[in-house]
Protein backbone atom coordinates (compact mmCIF):
# COMPACT_ATOMS: atom_id res chain seq x y z
CA UNK A 1 0.00 0.00 0.00
CA UNK A 2 1.31 3.50 -1.03
CA UNK A 3 0.27 6.44 0.62
CA UNK A 4 1.37 10.17 -0.59
CA UNK A 5 1.73 12.49 1.59
CA UNK A 6 1.31 16.20 1.26
CA UNK A 7 3.56 17.61 -1.07
CA UNK A 8 5.86 20.23 1.08
CA UNK A 9 7.27 23.42 -0.51
CA UNK A 10 11.24 21.64 -1.54
CA UNK A 11 9.23 18.17 -2.95
CA UNK A 12 9.85 17.74 -6.39
CA UNK A 13 6.98 16.40 -9.34
CA UNK A 14 8.72 13.55 -11.22
CA UNK A 15 7.59 12.03 -14.31
CA UNK A 16 9.10 8.34 -13.44
CA UNK A 17 10.59 6.17 -10.33
CA UNK A 18 13.70 6.73 -12.07
CA UNK A 19 14.17 10.67 -12.33
CA UNK A 20 13.34 10.48 -8.58
CA UNK A 21 16.35 7.61 -7.19
CA UNK A 22 18.87 10.66 -8.80
CA UNK A 23 17.58 12.63 -5.92
CA UNK A 24 16.64 10.66 -2.85
CA UNK A 25 14.86 7.18 -2.12
CA UNK A 26 12.58 9.23 0.72
CA UNK A 27 10.26 5.69 1.26
CA UNK A 28 9.06 5.53 4.90
CA UNK A 29 7.45 2.30 5.97
CA UNK A 30 4.85 1.31 8.72
CA UNK A 31 3.34 -1.75 10.30
CA UNK A 32 -0.20 -1.77 11.99
CA UNK A 33 -0.17 -2.41 14.14
CA UNK A 34 3.54 -3.27 15.09
CA UNK A 35 2.78 -5.49 17.99
CA UNK A 36 0.28 -8.20 17.92
CA UNK A 37 -1.01 -11.63 19.18
CA UNK A 38 -0.78 -14.51 16.65
CA UNK A 39 -3.82 -14.53 14.08
CA UNK A 40 -4.42 -10.82 14.13
CA UNK A 41 -4.64 -8.53 11.23
CA UNK A 42 -1.42 -6.58 10.37
CA UNK A 43 -1.16 -3.85 7.43
CA UNK A 44 2.01 -2.54 5.84
CA UNK A 45 2.13 0.61 4.69
CA UNK A 46 4.65 2.55 2.35
CA UNK A 47 4.69 6.34 2.24
CA UNK A 48 6.54 8.71 0.20
CA UNK A 49 6.93 12.52 -0.33
CA UNK A 50 7.34 12.04 -4.36
CA UNK A 51 4.53 12.86 -7.04
CA UNK A 52 4.16 10.28 -9.63
CA UNK A 53 1.27 10.82 -12.53
CA UNK A 54 0.53 6.97 -12.00
CA UNK A 55 1.36 5.36 -8.68
CA UNK A 56 4.62 3.23 -8.85
CA UNK A 57 4.23 -0.76 -7.18
CA UNK A 58 5.47 -1.41 -4.03
CA UNK A 59 7.01 -4.41 -2.97
CA UNK A 60 7.35 -5.58 0.71
CA UNK A 61 10.82 -7.56 2.39
CA UNK A 62 10.57 -9.14 5.82
CA UNK A 63 14.41 -9.44 6.93
CA UNK A 64 15.47 -9.39 3.02
CA UNK A 65 12.96 -12.31 1.92
CA UNK A 66 10.05 -10.91 -0.04
CA UNK A 67 6.76 -10.60 1.40
CA UNK A 68 3.64 -11.52 -1.02
CA UNK A 69 0.85 -9.37 0.03
CA UNK A 70 0.37 -5.77 2.53
CA UNK A 71 -1.83 -7.58 4.99
CA UNK A 72 -1.68 -10.78 6.57
CA UNK A 73 -3.09 -12.74 9.39
CA UNK A 74 -0.04 -12.74 12.07
CA UNK A 75 1.99 -15.77 12.97
CA UNK A 76 4.98 -16.70 14.80
CA UNK A 77 6.92 -16.20 11.80
CA UNK A 78 5.85 -13.08 10.90
CA UNK A 79 7.94 -11.27 13.52
CA UNK A 80 10.85 -9.48 11.86
CA UNK A 81 12.27 -6.37 10.28
CA UNK A 82 10.08 -4.95 7.25
CA UNK A 83 10.87 -2.45 4.68
CA UNK A 84 9.63 -1.45 0.97
CA UNK A 85 11.02 -0.12 -1.83
CA UNK A 86 9.50 0.67 -5.61
CA UNK A 87 9.30 -2.48 -7.99
CA UNK A 88 11.99 -2.52 -10.36
CA UNK A 89 14.51 -0.88 -7.79
CA UNK A 90 14.77 -3.19 -4.94
CA UNK A 91 17.91 -2.28 -3.95
CA UNK A 92 16.86 0.67 -2.58
CA UNK A 93 14.94 0.34 0.22
CA UNK A 94 12.78 1.97 3.38
CA UNK A 95 14.21 1.76 6.83
CA UNK A 96 13.34 -1.26 8.47
CA UNK A 97 10.21 -1.27 11.03
CA UNK A 98 9.63 -3.75 13.33
CA UNK A 99 6.80 -6.23 14.20
CA UNK A 100 6.14 -8.10 17.27
CA UNK A 101 4.31 -11.19 17.08
CA UNK A 102 2.89 -12.49 20.50
CA UNK A 103 2.34 -16.27 20.76
CA UNK A 104 1.72 -19.26 23.40
CA UNK A 105 4.74 -21.88 23.70
CA UNK A 106 5.27 -23.98 20.79
CA UNK A 107 7.82 -26.88 19.68
CA UNK A 108 7.55 -27.82 23.36
CA UNK A 109 10.59 -30.46 24.03
CA UNK A 110 11.81 -32.47 26.79
CA UNK A 111 15.63 -33.64 26.47
CA UNK A 112 17.23 -36.42 28.89
CA UNK A 113 20.52 -35.49 30.81
CA UNK A 114 21.62 -39.50 30.47
CA UNK A 115 22.11 -40.59 27.59
CA UNK A 116 22.72 -44.58 28.68
CA UNK A 117 21.41 -47.17 30.21
CA UNK A 118 19.37 -46.29 33.35
CA UNK A 119 19.97 -48.56 36.68
CA UNK A 120 18.69 -48.25 40.04
CA UNK A 121 20.38 -45.30 41.87
CA UNK A 122 21.02 -43.45 38.55
CA UNK A 123 21.12 -39.62 38.53
CA UNK A 124 18.80 -38.03 35.52
CA UNK A 125 17.48 -34.76 34.95
CA UNK A 126 14.81 -33.86 32.48
CA UNK A 127 15.18 -30.34 30.98
CA UNK A 128 12.02 -28.72 29.03
CA UNK A 129 12.36 -26.32 26.71
CA UNK A 130 9.60 -23.89 24.47
CA UNK A 131 10.05 -21.69 21.67
CA UNK A 132 7.49 -18.39 23.04
CA UNK A 133 6.71 -14.82 22.94
CA UNK A 134 7.05 -13.53 25.45
CA UNK A 135 9.07 -16.95 26.84
CA UNK A 136 7.50 -19.32 28.50
CA UNK A 137 7.14 -18.67 32.80
CA UNK A 138 6.04 -21.44 34.00
CA UNK A 139 6.76 -25.37 33.25
CA UNK A 140 5.10 -28.49 35.02
CA UNK A 141 5.95 -32.16 34.69
CA UNK A 142 4.00 -34.59 34.61
CA UNK A 143 4.07 -38.83 34.80
CA UNK A 144 1.93 -41.26 33.45
CA UNK A 145 2.24 -44.89 34.82
CA UNK A 146 -0.66 -46.76 33.25
CA UNK A 147 -2.30 -46.61 29.89
CA UNK A 148 -2.80 -43.74 27.60
CA UNK A 149 -6.04 -43.37 29.03
CA UNK A 150 -4.72 -42.50 32.69
CA UNK A 151 -4.48 -39.66 34.03
CA UNK A 152 -1.16 -37.53 34.82
CA UNK A 153 0.26 -37.23 38.25
CA UNK A 154 1.79 -33.90 38.87
CA UNK A 155 5.59 -34.76 40.00
CA UNK A 156 7.24 -31.61 39.85
CA UNK A 157 7.89 -28.04 38.39
CA UNK A 158 10.53 -25.93 37.15
CA UNK A 159 12.50 -26.10 34.17
CA UNK A 160 14.51 -28.87 35.23
CA UNK A 161 12.91 -31.90 36.74
CA UNK A 162 16.14 -33.99 38.79
CA UNK A 163 16.03 -37.31 39.77
CA UNK A 164 18.78 -37.79 41.80
CA UNK A 165 18.71 -41.57 42.78
CA UNK A 166 16.23 -43.97 39.83
CA UNK A 167 14.12 -46.39 41.79
CA UNK A 168 11.74 -48.25 40.33
CA UNK A 169 8.67 -46.06 41.15
CA UNK A 170 10.34 -43.57 38.50
CA UNK A 171 9.35 -45.27 35.84
CA UNK A 172 6.60 -43.94 33.66
CA UNK A 173 5.86 -41.79 30.55
CA UNK A 174 6.83 -37.84 31.48
CA UNK A 175 5.67 -34.44 29.86
CA UNK A 176 6.19 -31.58 30.31
CA UNK A 177 3.70 -28.03 29.71
CA UNK A 178 4.85 -24.56 29.09
CA UNK A 179 2.75 -21.83 29.84
CA UNK A 180 2.99 -17.94 29.35
CA UNK A 181 0.10 -15.29 29.46
CA UNK A 182 -1.11 -16.90 26.19
CA UNK A 183 -1.60 -20.14 26.80
CA UNK A 184 0.27 -23.37 26.77
CA UNK A 185 1.35 -26.68 25.72
CA UNK A 186 2.50 -29.87 26.28
CA UNK A 187 5.49 -31.62 25.32
CA UNK A 188 5.02 -35.26 23.86
CA UNK A 189 5.80 -38.24 26.69
CA UNK A 190 9.19 -39.55 27.02
CA UNK A 191 9.45 -42.84 28.33
CA UNK A 192 11.58 -43.58 31.48
CA UNK A 193 11.88 -46.58 32.81
CA UNK A 194 15.29 -48.41 34.53
CA UNK A 195 17.16 -51.20 33.18
CA UNK A 196 17.37 -53.77 35.55
CA UNK A 197 20.08 -55.99 33.61
CA UNK A 198 22.57 -54.51 35.90
CA UNK A 199 20.76 -55.64 39.42
CA UNK A 200 19.59 -59.12 37.47
CA UNK A 201 22.94 -59.96 36.90
CA UNK A 202 24.52 -59.10 40.50
CA UNK A 203 21.55 -61.25 41.46
CA UNK A 204 22.34 -63.94 38.94
CA UNK A 205 26.35 -63.48 40.42
CA UNK A 206 25.32 -63.78 44.04
CA UNK A 207 23.14 -66.84 43.28
CA UNK A 208 25.72 -68.45 41.01
CA UNK A 209 28.82 -67.83 43.80
CA UNK A 210 25.97 -69.00 46.47
CA UNK A 211 25.60 -72.74 44.76
CA UNK A 212 29.12 -72.91 43.58
CA UNK A 213 30.53 -72.60 47.45
CA UNK A 214 27.40 -75.26 48.08
CA UNK A 215 28.53 -77.87 46.37
CA UNK A 216 32.49 -77.30 47.01
CA UNK A 217 31.69 -77.55 50.48
CA UNK A 218 29.07 -80.68 50.04
CA UNK A 219 32.29 -83.21 49.96
CA UNK A 220 34.33 -81.78 52.69
CA UNK A 221 30.66 -81.93 54.61
CA UNK A 222 29.99 -85.98 53.82
CA UNK A 223 33.90 -86.58 54.69
CA UNK A 224 32.77 -84.81 58.19
CA UNK A 225 29.92 -86.90 58.40
CA UNK A 226 31.65 -90.19 57.47
CA UNK A 227 34.52 -89.87 59.88
CA UNK A 228 32.20 -89.23 62.50
CA UNK A 229 30.44 -92.52 61.73
CA UNK A 230 33.18 -94.25 61.86
CA UNK A 231 34.43 -92.76 64.96
CA UNK A 232 31.39 -93.66 66.72
CA UNK A 233 31.06 -97.37 65.34
CA UNK A 234 35.04 -97.96 66.81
Amino acid sequence: MLNNAPLPSTTFIFRSVSEYFSVSSGLTASVYPDSVTAGENVTLQCSTTLQLLRPPNIVWFRDGQRVAKPEFQARAEDAGNYSCAFQGHESVTSDPVALNVLYAPVKVLVEVSHDDNLAEGSSVNLTCSSVANPAADSYTWYRRTGSPNSSLELVGSGQVLSLPSMEPSHTGHYLCRARNPLGEESSAELLLEMDETISHSLILRVGFAVKTAVLLMLPLVLVWVWKRRSAAED
